[in-house]
């Protein structure tokens, strides 16, 4: 079983003197712990969307001016809840920086480091990740955002998070919980609705820094 992590991104502030922010990893699983290592990965910028994204580990000496995740490896118990906490440890961006934080299911003998009897299980234990994003922001970011319709277009320099998304065509709607636009990317809400009714929708826009707003359709 998987662990549970946040589907909304974590935003931080390349410009922050606390660079930081809280994850919360559960465990659904009511009878077993869980151990869990953590992953850090940086998203190549011209991969985003792509369906074949670059990935780069955060790891060795790039965990100096980088994104990390303290601690690297945590253990849940049965039905509950743990913190880590994502650092950026670099300087002011010119552009945003785009992760994804992977934790990894992991044996008790890997987690400990101490062997056990059981080696059996430890051989047979079958791993399934978990993904959440983080993205750390540039430095003064300047947000424009273009609405036309059904269509949503990031013409800033940084990116905006369009969350708590209702989407209708009449009284048929579909509630979505976040969206990343990243800068000059679009979304078009008429793509996740079919119908014929007119097109209507309201979303929280989230521009890091800034603050939070309702949009809605035109």
């Amino acid at each position: 079983m998987q662990v549970l992590v946040p589907n909304k991104v974590t935003i931080l502030d390349s410009n922050s003197k606390d660079t930081s922010s809280l994850i919360q990893i559960s465990n659904p699983d009511k009878n077993t712990p869980r151990f869990v290592k953590v992953g850090v990965y940086y998203i190549a910028p011209e991969s985003i969307g792509t369906g074949n994204e670059k990935l780069i580990e955060i790891k060795g000496k790039l965990k100096k001016d980088d994104l990390i995740v303290l601690p690297d490896k945590i253990a849940i118990p049965p039905n509950g809840r743990t913190n880590v906490r994502a650092i950026y440890t670099g300087k002011d961006l010119g552009t945003d920086r785009n992760y994804k934080i992977r934790f990894y299911p992991i044996t008790e003998v890997e987690y400990t480091g101490v062997e056990n009897k059981d080696e059996k299980k430890a051989a047979l234990f079958f791993s399934i990740s978990s993904t959440t994003f983080a993205t750390v922001v540039k430095l003064n970011p300047a947000y424009q955002l273009d609405i036309d319709g059904s269509k949503v277009t990031n013409k800033g320099d940084s990116i905006t998070l369009m969350q708590n998304c209702n989407i209708c065509r009449g009284s048929d709607c579909k509630a979505f919980t976040e969206f990343r636009l990243p800068p000059k990317r679009q979304l078009d809400f008429s793509s996740m609705i079919n119908g014929e009714s007119k097109l209507t929708w309201q979303c929280d826009l989230v521009e890091p820094g800034a603050g939070k707003r309702v949009v809605t359709s035109h």
